[in-house]
């Protein structure tokens, strides 16, 4: 307008925590989560389970992917991948919320 270009805000990276719509319970280094929709379980390994872990509160992939690399001796590109991965089917199954 006016003849000046509207700039786009930069959106940041994007934040995910678990849908209010997931149940998961944890035994023996794994976890069940339900999705309460669809009435439809899946089964995390160990990895998943630290992975949804860490979403009990908003973070983004770099959070994610930092935690892991120390908590595992993977390479960071690895994790990342692993991580990227892991959140779309999580978000492609609606068991996450992204911001």
């Amino acid at each position: 307008m006016f003849g000046r270009r509207n700039k786009q805000r930069s959106a940041g990276p994007r934040r995910y925590h678990r849908s209010a719509d997931a149940m998961g319970v944890e035994q023996g280094g794994r976890t069940v989560l339900l999705d309460l929709r669809s009435e439809q379980y899946f089964a995390l390994d160990d990895v998943g389970t630290r992975i949804w872990a860490l979403l009990d509160e908003s973070r983004t992939v770099d959070a994610i992917t930092g935690e892991l690399t120390r908590t595992f001796d993977v390479p960071e590109s690895v994790v990342r991948q692993d991580v990227e991965e892991f959140l779309a089917t999580l978000e492609r199954e609606r068991l996450l919320v992204v911001e």
